[in-house]
């Protein structure tokens, strides 16, 4: 899945279709496997009916978001995305007379609602949320993964496979250092540039929808990425067991943003404000691989239970969302990523 990653492919959209579209309904465009199902059908039975289309992948959402030709009233966005809708005007605020609509919203933490915010204006309100982990087959990998600082073991020399991002790369050394994903001038840090060297070698490839496989396969032993795709793996093999490692990590968050051309405000506003009651939220948390951004009471206590999905608090605690860089941050860290990629660091 192409989480956090700006790649816009030339073809056309592929979008499935979930729900009957030949009377008017509301227009939802979300990624695939982020609502279950059973919470679509309960929504239609206690409002109205949607028009629920599917997006493969984050660049499918971004690709609709800007073809004025393929419409939506409601439109799933992930957190990284959100400051280039705005900057691009794809998007409309959440003005304050709405907003008093999604009831559930003052029922956010501080930091969700922080999430989708910028300048005084809300842009976006999050629904779910993930984290970056790390994937490894522990039936070849001992002892067990931890923290960062394990992908540097020289048993691992070219048996990792990661994600082709480098906020998230770049990030990982900066959590294994003991930094902060947003620390400026990364450049200049003690030993930044040689660990980030080390690792590199340690890596097979780079790719954000291709790494998972050599793990399947025993080309690679570790992969690093997604929850969500982490997750999905290893239910196909008992082998492979995902951890969130002890330093913390990043986390990601999928919001739903109002695109420009929407008119049909009042019904979008009851469709967002019910993916946030607590039945629907414990159905996203307990039905899919991610979780969702209210803590509903009706989640199982299985479902608490699973260290991935509900990490500690005290790792929670020193885990980021690393959307909000500034101008400089982001150049420094992609001229970076750059002369890495060319062996030029």
């Amino acid at each position: 899945m192409l989480r956090r990653v700006f790649l816009i492919s030339g073809g056309a959209i592929a979008l499935g279709l979930s729900g009957c579209a030949s009377t008017p309904s509301l227009q939802v465009v979300g990624l695939a496997g982020a609502v279950p199902s059973r919470s679509l059908r309960s929504f239609e039975q206690k409002h109205f009916k949607l028009d629920y289309k599917i997006a493969a992948s984050p660049a499918e959402l971004w690709q609709r978001l800007q073809n004025p030709e393929l419409p939506a009233q409601v439109l799933s966005l992930g957190d990284s995305w959100l400051d280039l809708a705005i900057a691009q005007g794809l998007i409309q605020p959440f003005r304050a007379a709405l907003l008093h609509q999604v009831t559930n919203w003052q029922k956010l933490p501080a930091q969700w609602q922080a999430l989708g915010t910028r300048h005084g204006l809300v842009w976006g309100i999050p629904y779910r949320w993930g984290t970056t982990a790390i994937a490894y087959r522990r039936d070849k990998v001992q002892p067990a993964i931890t923290s960062w600082a394990d992908l540097w073991r020289p048993e691992l020399s070219r048996k990792i496979t990661a994600i082709d991002n480098a906020d998230e790369i770049l990030g990982l050394v900066l959590k294994k250092l003991g930094y902060s994903y947003h620390a400026p001038d990364i450049a200049n840090l003690p030993e930044f540039l040689p660990q980030l060297n080390s690792l590199h070698r340690q890596i097979l490839i780079y790719s954000s929808d291709a790494y998972l496989q050599p793990l399947l396969i025993d080309d690679a032993l570790v992969a690093v990425g997604w929850s969500v795709d982490l997750v999905r793996l290893a239910r196909q093999n008992p082998h492979i067991q995902v951890v969130i490692p002890q330093e913390g990590t990043a986390l990601w968050a999928d919001l739903w943003v109002l695109p420009r051309s929407a008119t049909q405000l009042n019904s979008a506003l009851t469709w967002i404000d019910a993916t946030l009651n607590a039945d629907i939220a414990a159905e996203i948390a307990a039905l899919t691989d991610a979780n969702s951004a209210i803590t509903s009471p009706q989640i199982p206590a299985s479902v608490l239970a699973d260290r991935v999905k509900f990490p500690p608090s005290e790792i929670l605690a020193q885990s980021e969302f690393i959307s909000h860089l500034n101008s400089a941050q982001i150049q420094e860290r992609q001229q970076i990523w750059q002369r890495l990629r060319q062996h030029h660091l």
